[in-house]
């Protein structure tokens, strides 16, 4: 199920962890930590590596800022480019 407003506003580390995610769709989530900062994230696969590139903190970055910039790091994707390396994501 896709995140909202409402949700993230409300989420908060579950007791005992650093931190937790909470996925939004097609590998963005956010990464909220227990000292409260809440961070979108972009989780990929490129040259068989797992690579994890942030988007930006909320509230700064909005949700649909995020899922925007998602979409363009699926676009770099798409064209065999790798976007922590291009730093090509402008930030938000």
């Amino acid at each position: 199920m896709k995140l909202n407003n409402q949700e993230i506003k409300n989420l908060k580390c579950n007791s005992g962890q650093k931190q937790t995610k909470k996925y939004d769709d097609k590998n963005l989530y956010l990464l909220v930590k227990n000292t409260g900062l809440k961070q979108f994230h972009f989780r990929y696969i490129f040259d068989d590596k797992h690579k994890d590139i942030a988007l930006g903190n909320y509230p700064q970055t909005t949700l649909e800022q995020a899922r925007t910039k998602a979409n363009q790091v699926r676009l770099l994707l798409s064209n065999s480019t790798d976007p922590i390396a291009q730093g090509k994501i402008q930030k938000g």
